[in-house]
C-alpha cells in the first residue's frame, strides 16, 4: 500500500460548507458580529514575531496588500452595532458588500469590465487549518473568451497580486434522466 503523500499545514484547508448551484445575494444571511473579529494569539511576544514579520514583508515588497478584504467602512459601518433595529440592514449592507467586492476583486485583479460578468454565487466557505481563518468563494461568469481575459489580465491594476492565470474548459454534468 502506497503512502498518503504529506499535507502541508500551511497550505490545509478544511471544507465548512459547499453550496455546489450556488445562492444569490437574496438568499445568503450574514451576521457582522464581534465573535467573528480576529482574536490576537494568547501569546504576546508570538503576536508581535508576526506583526514584524509582516512590516518587514511590506517593507520588501510594498505592492502586498496590508488591509482587510471585508471593508465594512465603504458601506458606512464603522464599528459592530448593538442595537436590535440596525442589525437586519447592517446585515444585508454586509452581505451587499461581499457579492459587490467579489466582482470589484475580480475586475481590479483580471482586468475584465464588470459588465462582463454574471451576478456572482457564493458556492461555499473553507477554513485554513493553521490560522484558521475562514475564505467565503464565489461563482461567476464571464462573457469574453479566455485569450481576451489573459490579454486584460496582462494589464490589470492588480495583476500583480497573483502570479498566474489558468483558463479551464466549462464543465456540464448532466443527470442519468435528461433526454
Amino acid at each position: 500500500m502506497a503512502a498518503a503523500a504529506a499535507v502541508d499545514p500551511a497550505t490545509a484547508y478544511k471544507l465548512l460548507l459547499s453550496c455546489p448551484t450556488g445562492l444569490p445575494q437574496s438568499r445568503v444571511s450574514v451576521k457582522f458580529d464581534q465573535s467573528f473579529d480576529r482574536i490576537p494569539h494568547p501569546d504576546a511576544a508570538l503576536e508581535e514575531s508576526i506583526n514584524e514579520i509582516w512590516n518587514q514583508r511590506l517593507q520588501q515588497n510594498p505592492s502586498l496588500y496590508s488591509g482587510t478584504k471585508f471593508r465594512p467602512q465603504e458601506i458606512g459601518i464603522l464599528n459592530h452595532q448593538a442595537d436590535e433595529k440596525d442589525l437586519a440592514l447592517i446585515n444585508e449592507r454586509v452581505s451587499r458588500e461581499m457579492f459587490d467586492g467579489i466582482i470589484r476583486e475580480v475586475v481590479e485583479e483580471t482586468g475584465v469590465p464588470a459588465n462582463s460578468l454574471t451576478e456572482p454565487v457564493f458556492i461555499g466557505v473553507s477554513r485554513r487549518e493553521m490560522n484558521v481563518r475562514p475564505t467565503a468563494f464565489f461563482f461567476t461568469k464571464c462573457s469574453i473568451d479566455s485569450s481576451g481575459v489573459h490579454e486584460l489580465y496582462s494589464t490589470a491594476q492588480d495583476g500583480y497580486e497573483s502570479t498566474k492565470m489558468y483558463a479551464v474548459s466549462e464543465i456540464r454534468f448532466f443527470s442519468n434522466n435528461t433526454k
